[in-house]
């Protein structure tokens, strides 16, 4: 199968449409439907088998239309992704210790393997030992970084926490 991902983009655009998205299958059923919220457009996102013929249907749900009921349909095939924040941006790490900083990891469209999560661009007489989100269980969604200072380390400088997933052709953020 393949994630197949179809968005309507018309509200955020300022269009007034209420609109409706349906995919149907090669038999002409409809496979899904989706109705846009108060706040979002419509998004279907479905894994479906590689071969068959698909069609796409947009309506307004009241059936109104006109010029301004604009809106743009995009199909896309989502590439297996990541992205790491932490809830903090700046960090003390004081001489002579360590520092425990909680990674979330976001696994998007079935990334698959290990993420290996490390820090980078530190500065001399600081150390971090590189940790890995499974793809299952507690450490697929947040890991633990350790910074360590060694005595009499002081400084003040940026550094970048940045994850590579490298059963997925090296992809790194």
């Amino acid at each position: 199968d393949t994630l197949v991902r179809l968005e309507i983009r018309a509200r955020r655009m300022g269009s007034p449409i209420d609109a409706v998205l349906t995919l149907k299958g090669p038999d002409g059923k409809n496979v899904e439907q989706a109705d846009d919220s108060a706040d979002m457009d419509a998004i279907i996102q479905k894994p479906l088998p590689a071969d068959g013929k698909y069609t796409v249907e947009l309506e307004d749900r009241h059936l109104e239309g006109g010029e301004r009921y604009v809106y743009v349909l995009t199909a896309t095939i989502p590439q297996p992704d990541f992205g790491i924040t932490t809830a903090k941006d700046i960090l003390s790490l004081e001489a002579g210790k360590s520092l425990s900083v909680e990674v979330a990891v976001d696994r998007r469209h079935g990334i698959p393997g290990f993420i290996e999560v490390t820090a980078s661009d530190l500065p001399e007489g600081v150390h971090v030992d590189q940790v890995t989100s499974m793809s299952e269980g507690e450490s697929a969604k947040k890991v633990t970084l350790t910074l360590t200072a060694d005595e009499g380390v002081t400084t003040s400088v940026p550094f970048r926490i940045v994850g590579r997933a490298t059963e997925h052709g090296a992809l790194e953020k």
